[in-house]
């Protein structure tokens, strides 16, 4: 392959009459051929070669399933029907010396084996679709190493670790899985219609992979779905740090940015539930609300620092509820006791209380939000109102004029916009509604409801700059409005992807980035500018389209591929 326009064909090599089942070959030019006959040979063909291997050694019981070559080339493991995974010494390929592997905790033989690019770690996917990561010695002695990753799939067809060494993807029989190291978590998964046989890395961020439909596939990564293990309820983007922070079975920072989880707090008490997250306009503060009727505030600069104790703020259940004061100084949490309580917060250690104030009939406080100004807030409610109060002295709050009046089930969420002359307010009724607050004491309704969603609109947020609105809805589905003119907004995408409802959706700072938790236990990141998604498609296209091509797909259309 020295040219590769005209390569030249080398004299055969006599392998295993009963056929040959696997190979490899080394940057070393060491070729391993492994047979139906359970031996494994070994041809040496940087230079002159004969037919004749320079070495035979016993192969794994019965067929083998997979062949690799250390990146130095001076191991060689095998694996096959049995659970013990061979190691081979061949830094001299006429007289390899046996090295030594654990033997598997489970009876499902190994079907794919890859080296790190250090060489200091062995991949062994078995069939029943775990991948066991062993450390390897130089001389090739394996030894434990813990816990072995679990795909979710049936089978581990094959294995593969990025050049940098940061991830392992591991091609099932439905996807692909791709872990990141550092922390040993699943980062994403990438199906496939049928079952993946084949993983190559071009580079660190762009995963190949051969299906058995006959398919060659491109993954751009890391993985814009972000992998939390359990449901999603709450999500935050802090304005200062841009990182996340989610909600569920626990507390979870993530850098969105290289798809990372930086740190996990467990959720207290015995219902174990992230109720609601917001961060602190301009530190990187954040305040959790619990199941268990509490909250805490958090240093969330890459950690996870307590700055003080938990504090009660509902005395039934859920907060349901927190969101800071522009200032950072003071925090709403809004309870299933009924309860909106404000706080200061300027000495995070210790929290203390400025107003409580109960709704009637004691129905829930779902959500809450302060205008820009930090002179109202706003407190949507399961007696399907919302209430506006006047916080500009917190201590002593009151409320503006009647309450906000028109969902015909409860009002789930609340938000205003950046430039604080809109408030929309999202219901069970599967609708959002907008309202005019520039006036507080006199707001009015913006034009008709918003409809359209299937479900519960669990969540709204604007952009940075006022012209979009999101809605969560818990059909799966995030709404995306042009509301310009909020009078007459206008439907601009409906993004689908989650495989169960949307709870909590956020806002970069930059608002380039929308972010999306759900049910099915992922963080979706959506590019919220149509050219930086056309830049992304365009460079993993690959070669364009042909003519022929484009007649076949798309019939009837004139040619204009794009990317061009």
């Amino acid at each position: 392959m020295t040219n590769p326009a005209h390569p030249v064909e080398r004299p055969a090599l006599s392998g295993p009459r009963a056929g040959v089942d696997t190979l490899a070959i080394s940057h070393r030019g060491l070729l391993a051929v492994d047979g139906a006959d359970s031996r494994i040979r070994l041809w040496d063909i940087r230079g002159q070669y004969g037919s004749r291997p320079s070495a035979t050694v016993p192969g794994p019981r019965g067929s083998a399933h997979a062949l690799a070559f250390s990146p130095d080339g001076t191991l060689l493991a095998a694996a096959g029907t049995g659970k013990q995974v061979q190691l081979w010494n061949v830094t001299d390929p006429a007289r390899p010396a046996a090295g030594s592997a654990p033997r598997l905790g489970s009876s499902a033989p190994v079907r794919s084996l890859a080296f790190s690019p250090s060489g200091q770690t062995l991949a062994a996917g078995d069939s029943g679709g775990r991948v066991w990561l062993w450390p390897v010695s130089r001389d090739g002695q394996a030894r434990p190493g813990g816990a072995p990753l679990s795909s979710g799939d049936r089978s581990v067809n094959a294995v593969a670790f990025s050049p940098d060494g940061r991830w392992l993807a591991a091609g099932g029989d439905s996807q692909a899985g791709v872990w990141d190291l550092a922390s040993r978590s699943l980062t994403a998964t990438l199906p496939h219609p049928q079952k993946v046989t084949s993983l190559a890395w071009d580079g660190s961020k762009e995963l190949i992979t051969g299906g058995g439909d006959g398919v060659v596939r491109a993954w751009a990564l890391p993985s814009p779905v972000l992998l939390t293990g359990s449901p999603v309820s709450t999500v935050a983007l802090s304005r200062t740090t841009g990182l996340l922070a989610a909600g569920g079975n626990d507390l979870q920072l993530w850098d969105p940015r290289t798809r990372r989880l930086l740190a996990t707090r467990p959720a207290p008490g015995t219902g174990r539930q992230v109720s609601a997250v917001a961060f602190a306009p301009d530190t990187p503060l954040l305040a959790a609300g619990y199941g268990n009727g509490t909250f805490r505030l958090f240093d969330a600069d890459r950690r996870l620092v307590p700055a003080g104790k938990a504090v009660r703020a509902s005395t039934l259940n859920l907060v349901e509820s927190v969101a800071f004061s522009p200032d950072g100084k003071v925090l709403a949490t809004g309870g299933d006791d009924g309860t909106l309580r404000l706080w200061d917060v300027s000495d995070p250690a210790q929290p203390r209380q400025l107003a409580a104030l109960r709704n009637p009939d004691l129905s829930i406080v779902l959500s809450a939000a302060f205008s820009p100004d930090g002179k109202v807030l706003a407190a949507a409610s399961s007696d399907y109102v919302t209430r506006l109060w006047d916080v500009a002295d917190p201590a002593h709050p009151y409320r503006f004029g009647r309450p906000l009046t028109g969902p015909s089930s409860y009002a789930s969420s609340v938000a205003f916009s950046p430039d604080g002359r809109t408030l929309a307010i999202g219901s069970a009724d599967q609708t959002v509604r907008l309202w005019d607050v520039s006036a507080p004491a006199r707001a009015s309704r913006l034009g008709k409801p918003l409809t359209g969603p299937n479900g519960y609109v669990s969540s709204v947020a604007f952009s940075p700059d006022s012209r979009t609105l999101a809605a969560g809805v818990t059909d799966g589905t995030v709404w995306l409005w042009s509301v310009r003119t909020p009078a007459r907004p206008s439907l601009l995408a409906t993004l689908s992807g989650p495989a169960h409802q949307v709870d909590a959706i956020a806002f970069s700072a930059s608002g380039a980035t929308l972010a999306a938790g759900s049910a099915d236990s992922t963080i979706r990141l959506w590019q919220t500018a149509p050219q930086a998604a056309a830049h992304l498609v365009c460079a993993m296209a690959g070669q364009p389209m042909s003519a022929a091509q484009w007649a076949s797909y798309l019939p009837g259309v004139s040619y204009h591929p794009p990317c061009t």
